[in-house]
């Protein structure tokens, strides 16, 4: 403990805590699928996780156990409104790898599958990958003929991009390719939801590091896949602390 909390020695202690916690992850993916990766690319990924934890902890102050006003909600799927179509989109990174994938699924008003997809996009940054997933899912709802949709992100961030009108954006080419998707002759919402209520598109975009790079239409559910569309259609829910 005296070594964890960083006192008499220069040392970061989450990077001492996430180092730990990736060599032990090395050796299991060693004594389980015999492959283990180099000291080098531990390293890597330790700076890489340190950089996001020292980021999330600006963001925010609760994860430092300062006490902030919430409440408990029940979160999940919510369908659309009559008439309209709903697009639900994700994006992931492995951190080891920094490989990076995307998926979504649209679905109509009474939660009946349309279509889906996965990407793999072969590497780049969270928010990048959450914009390519909500290009491509607006791009697959256009082509089944929909033409009424509100589309959902868990991304806050990628949510506010497009809607900002900023031009400092690093990703202000592909928000670009998405707000012209969007002014096409349709109508298109983009709202900002919940993991909990995301979760095929979450399902989804894990499935993408298995992939070729690239764009892979799904036409006809998997199985597990159809075990999250119906827990999302029967209505289910998961207690999540929203703060103020």
């Amino acid at each position: 403990m005296y070594y964890l909390s960083g006192k008499g020695v220069n040392l970061d202690p989450s990077l001492f805590a996430v180092v730990c916690w990736l060599l032990w992850k090395n050796r299991n993916t060693f004594v389980f699928e015999e492959k283990l990766a180099a000291d080098g690319q531990i390293q890597v990924a330790a700076r890489r996780i340190q950089q996001l934890i020292a980021e999330a902890l600006k963001r925010d102050p609760s994860i430092r156990g300062e006490q902030l006003s919430g409440e408990w909600r029940s979160v999940g799927w919510e369908f659309p409104p009559a008439g309209w179509s709903c697009i639900n989109t994700d994006g992931s990174v492995a951190l080891a790898s920094q490989s990076a994938t995307a998926g979504g699924v649209v679905r109509d008003d009474h939660g009946r599958f349309l279509g889906a997809f996965v990407m793999n996009l072969g590497g780049g940054t969270i928010t990048r990958a959450e914009l390519m997933g909500i290009r491509q899912g607006l791009q697959v709802a256009w082509d089944l003929g929909v033409r009424k949709a509100v589309l959902r992100s868990d991304s806050k961030s990628a949510v506010e991009l497009i809607a900002s009108a900023t031009t400092s954006s690093p990703h202000f080419q592909l928000v670009s390719q998405v707000r012209r998707l969007i002014n096409q002759e349709w109508e298109v919402r983009v709202e900002h939801t919940y993991r909990e209520g995301n979760v095929v598109a979450d399902y989804l975009a894990s499935t993408g590091y298995n992939l070729l790079v690239g764009v892979h239409i799904v036409s006809v559910p998997s199985p597990m896949m159809q075990h999250w569309l119906l827990f999302d259609l029967v209505g289910s829910v998961t207690p999540r602390l929203i703060y103020q």
